[in-house]
């Protein structure tokens, strides 16, 4: 098991220049515990937000969509390697 911690973005929008203006939360994150499916549980149950158009993660300066465990094991990866991740959701 390996602790690490995601900046999951929310609630917001990007304005004309491209700049996403959001809140955001921190989560401290277990990798036993880290999927797709996982991820979407915490948004809807937790967060409490009904729906979900597009989940992004980041890595590096590269934004990925998120859409299966495969992308949940490359941010996994990023994340153990330096001490945190990204997530965006709209």
């Amino acid at each position: 098991m390996v602790q690490f911690f995601v900046d999951f973005h929310h609630g917001g929008f990007f304005d004309a220049n491209g700049t996403y203006d959001r809140l955001v939360t921190e989560w401290n994150c277990d990798s036993d515990k880290w999927s797709y499916f996982e991820i979407l549980g915490v948004i809807k149950k937790d967060m409490k937000y009904t729906e979900i158009k597009e989940l992004w993660y980041k890595i590096g300066e590269d934004l990925k969509l998120l859409n299966d465990d495969a992308g949940t094991d490359e941010m996994l990866d990023w994340a153990k390697k330096n001490c945190q991740g990204k997530l965006v959701f709209s």
